[in-house]
């Protein structure tokens, strides 16, 4: 085999790939001029934290510890498929499969390449020879490929890669058994604390009665008054709420994830300290970003800036939006109040909402019962991968949440979402290269590298979750969630890179790719000489 010159790469962006539906010129479309920004200057930044925690990860015991041990690869499959199944068409599948192809030809290994976005193509693609067959799965869905489908393949002969802890219908599928990883491998201060209701085992208005429960429970024993409830499976902010205990009874500002009625907007309120300036020069820095382009100022700018400065007498930006915050936070106190409910009539609200729910998409309301995790304006969105020097980071992006600045105060008005499901659009803020102002919310540098560590160490815990013979020899990637105020983990994916190639310097993207890939070769050949 001819040795893989994985430093380099002639491969450059295939612009048509980024042109989602962009009309004009495919080197104006946002997506390629946004990728092009994790190439340059804004980049710069994450691209020296995923170093600088790359180094430290390498000499820490616990993060190197299931370091991959594969020996060179002797065998090769006649056939790879890869997987990318992403419903919004993400480069990152197509730019990946380009990697491959070009590291299968630099390694002089003679196998045909297929890249498969339906079950019909993946099971086409490997009954030619399934018994040398490699399967990759990167940008997955579950109706295209799952653990069923995975144990179908893996009885045909087809070896199946990272497999079981990463397929759909697996941890990551699943917020209580994604809780339960992290629980089971002592990392309990990485979550919020939740509990899972058997709805199985209840109707509907007993589930409601037990999320109401739980209200009054727990704000006693977790010392909180607000929590998020969310089913067990699915993703993209669907079927979930929040609910608060107030002096009044119980508030829930929105349940149009439940009920499916997503065409209307409500807004919910924002909590942050007016009088921390690290936050709103955030805020600051966002919703100039939004005012600088015509799309997003009209969505998320329903006040301006100036607007607020005559309204408030000053000249700064920053502390007209502090006494906007002051004056709309006591207003939302006040309305949240006013808005609540008592004992019958929330339980009233919420089982109708969530009959709606079960009538909508067609399968019971399990809910998982959470302490609220305070993410703030965006997420952090990390992809760790399991490599020969243990875990190591390959990507990081900010997720801007849909936030709009309003009469109200500061609200979101959507979900986290790629798409904005009121007006369709694919909105390139959700892989945001990460600022020096962002840092700084979390707390410094330091404070941010240790945010990375806390990603490392779930991602540690999904690899223990293999039997042991398997956590050094599977080439895991993860994508997980964290929230950057309190630090704790939101979930994991079993969509592993749907993102990767907008949000990664492309230097880094194709690298890491071919080590991936050539892993995964090491494994095969592993598996076919019998270890």
């Amino acid at each position: 085999m001819k040795q893989s010159a994985l430093e380099t790469s002639d491969i450059k962006r295939l612009v048509e790939l980024y042109a989602l539906g962009h009309e004009g010129p495919a080197n104006e479309a946002p997506f390629y001029l946004h990728a092009l920004g994790f190439d340059g200057e804004p980049g710069k930044l994450g691209a020296e934290l995923i170093s600088a925690f790359n180094k430290s990860a390498q000499a820490d015991p616990e993060l190197a510890r299931y370091a991959l041990d594969l020996p060179p690869a002797v065998h090769f499959p006649d056939t790879v498929v890869l997987i990318d199944a992403s419903n919004d068409r993400l480069p990152t599948g197509p730019e990946s499969f380009r990697v491959l192809k070009d590291e299968i030809a630099r390694s002089d290994i003679k196998a045909r390449c297929l890249l498969v976005n339906t079950r019909p193509e993946l099971m086409e693609a490997v009954n030619e020879n399934p018994g040398s067959t490699l399967v990759i799965s990167e940008c997955v869905d579950s109706r295209a490929y799952n653990l069923e489908v995975l144990e179908n393949l893996e009885q045909m002969g087809v070896i199946v890669l990272p497999g079981r802890v990463t397929a759909p219908g697996s941890i990551f599928s699943n917020k209580g058994l994604t809780y339960q990883m992290l629980q089971d491998a002592g990392q309990e201060d990485l979550l919020a604390r939740y509990v899972t209701v058997p709805a199985s085992q209840m109707n509907t208005s007993r589930v409601v009665a037990s999320i109401l429960d739980n209200v009054d429970k727990f704000s006693r024993e977790w010392s909180t008054r607000r929590f998020f409830v969310k089913p067990v499976t699915g993703g993209s902010g669907v079927g979930g709420f929040r609910i608060s205990l107030t002096d009044r009874g119980y508030f829930v500002p929105d349940l149009s994830k439940v009920t499916g009625d997503a065409l209307e907007i409500h807004p919910i309120h924002l909590d942050l300290d007016p009088h921390d300036d690290r936050r709103l020069d955030e805020l600051l820095w966002i919703f100039s970003l939004f005012s600088a382009d015509p799309y997003y100022r009209k969505q998320y700018i329903w006040v301006d800036l100036e607007t607020l400065k005559d309204r408030y007498g000053t000249g700064d930006d920053r502390e007209a939006l502090r006494q906007h915050l002051l004056k709309t936070g006591a207003v939302h106190t006040g309305g949240a109040q006013d808005r609540s409910l008592d004992r019958d009539s929330m339980q009233a609200k919420l089982e109708e909402a969530v009959r709606r729910y079960e009538e909508y998409f067609s399968k019971r309301y399990d809910p998982v019962f959470c302490e609220h995790i305070d993410f703030g304006a965006w997420g952090l969105r990390v992809h760790y991968r399991l490599t020969g020097r243990g875990i190591q980071l390959e990507c990081i992006y900010a997720r801007i949440f849909q936030l709009a600045l309003t009469e109200e105060g500061v609200s979101y008005v959507g979900s986290d979402n790629i798409s904005n499901k009121h007006t369709g659009v694919l909105e390139a803020v959700r892989l945001t290269p990460i600022k020096e102002v962002m840092v700084n919310t979390v707390g410094g540098h330091a404070a941010f590298l240790d945010l990375l560590k806390r990603g490392g160490l779930a991602a540690l815990a999904l690899i223990s979750t293999q039997q042991p013979d398997l956590r050094r020899r599977i080439p895991v990637r993860c994508q997980i969630d964290i929230a950057p105020i309190d630090g704790k983990i939101g979930e994991g994916n079993a969509d592993t890179a749907r993102g990767q190639a907008l949000g990664t310097r492309w230097s880094s993207f194709t690298a890491d790719m071919r080590q991936w890939f050539q892993d995964c070769f090491r494994h095969y050949s592993l598996r076919k000489s019998g270890g």
